[in-house]
């Protein structure tokens, strides 16, 4: 059989596993029943899987097999949102609900290993299906990819993402960066607090605070490379609560956004220069930290990427060059800083222009025939590659 067969044949089962995981959706690092039901299902289809870290499934077709080893990721968790789609099979856990895709991209997952499972056989190699727990929080794919390291690695990895605001039938696969680099920051001004009658006697962090904040939004301007685009947003500007008692501390906090490696880095290096100098001139201190660490952007390898355009082009896909990288980010870039791969987006539109396609929206949906197309595109290019 063909893999586009195979997912036909699969159809109704990628339909009820999207169905039944949209139904018991699951917060991240809470994805308790949805990896059971994952590990469950692998098990029934015979293929060897484990628990990775906390709640991360890979499951592995032909494991131990000579030739290439091929990886395909999809996440598994959902989002603190009360749904309101009316769906016949919407959320039964209060407050929860998969709002952007993830139910389908688990459905699609069980579905490609379901399909390649049947012509393991044809296969020179192996297939890892890596379901991860906590994307929407930044957390388990660093796991992933550390266990693939510790057994042999792999030579390319795939993943798709649905995406509601692309057309059906059309797949964006770009060289270079596809989603940014992401990093939190916090800056602490220490001053020395007293009465607001006599500033003198004290030292008001609100006013380095302020300048600190206009000059760090300047630094992509003023400080960095105008052709590496990166955007830096502060987002909060904390201090003091009473208006005749000067505070003792304000806090900025914020975040950085990038499409380059070790960019994030830099800029944090530059604020924290900044913040250090201004606090001093005012006769206060600053602290600047990273309290989440630094998430790499997304980085497609160009060479993987073209194979990819070139399949979704021969299998009748719309292939669109986006304007820009998406600069929302996504830690798949783990993935994608370890070994050779693309990410790409996979059209899910429904109905049109509406509600119902704004990712995070309590009425966010799918157009459920994107889910066959997904597994198709990703199945078919793991056979290719195995060939």
């Amino acid at each position: 059989m063909t893999v586009k067969q195979l997912i036909e044949k699969n159809h109704d089962y990628i339909l009820e596993m999207r169905r039944e995981f949209h139904r018991h959706p699951e917060l991240s690092c809470q994805e308790e029943r949805t990896s059971r039901r994952i590990c469950e299902e692998l098990e029934k289809m015979g293929i060897f899987h484990t628990v990775v870290g906390n709640r991360n499934v890979v499951g592995i077709i032909n494991p131990g097999a000579p030739g290439k080893r091929i990886a395909i990721r999809g996440d598994i968790d959902a989002l603190p949102i009360t749904e309101e789609t009316g769906l016949p099979f919407a959320s039964e856990n209060p407050g929860v609900m998969h709002a952007c895709g993830h139910d389908g991209h688990a459905a699609i997952l069980l579905g490609i290993g379901k399909s390649l499972q049947e012509i393991a056989g044809q296969l020179n190699g192996s297939v890892f299906l890596c379901f991860q727990i906590a994307e929407e929080i930044g957390k388990g794919a660093d796991e992933i990819v550390e266990y693939l390291k510790a057994n042999g690695g792999v030579d390319e990895v795939i993943s798709t993402h649905l995406m509601s605001w692309l057309p059906l039938g059309s797949v964006t696969i770009p060289d270079g960066p596809v989603a940014s680099g992401f990093c939190l920051f916090n800056i602490k001004v220490q001053g020395v607090g007293g009465h607001g009658s006599r500033p003198h006697l004290a030292v008001n962090p609100l006013m380095p605070a302020a300048e600190i904040l206009l000059k760090i939004a300047a630094i992509p301007a003023n400080r960095h490379n105008t052709f590496d685009t990166c955007v830096v947003s502060p987002c909060a500007i904390n201090g003091g609560n009473k208006s005749n008692i000067i505070p003792e501390t304000a806090t900025i906090i914020g975040s950085i956004r990038s499409f380059k490696y070790g960019d994030a880095q830099k800029i944090m290096g530059v604020m924290k220069e900044i913040a250090e100098h201004t606090a001093r001139s005012y006769g206060a201190t600053a602290e600047v930290t990273a309290p989440k660490g630094f998430a790499a952007p997304a980085i497609n390898n160009d060479e993987v990427a073209a194979r990819g355009r070139a399949l979704a082009r021969e299998m009748g896909l719309e292939v669109i060059t986006p304007e820009y990288p998406n600069i929302g980010s996504d830690n798949y870039a783990d993935f994608l800083e370890a070994f050779p791969g693309f990410y790409c987006f996979i059209g899910s539109m429904k109905d049109g222009e509406n509600i119902t396609n704004n990712h995070h929206h309590p009425k966010f949906d799918i157009d459920e025939s994107s889910l066959d197309a997904s597994a198709e595109f990703m199945a078919e290019y793991a056979v290719r590659f195995l060939k």
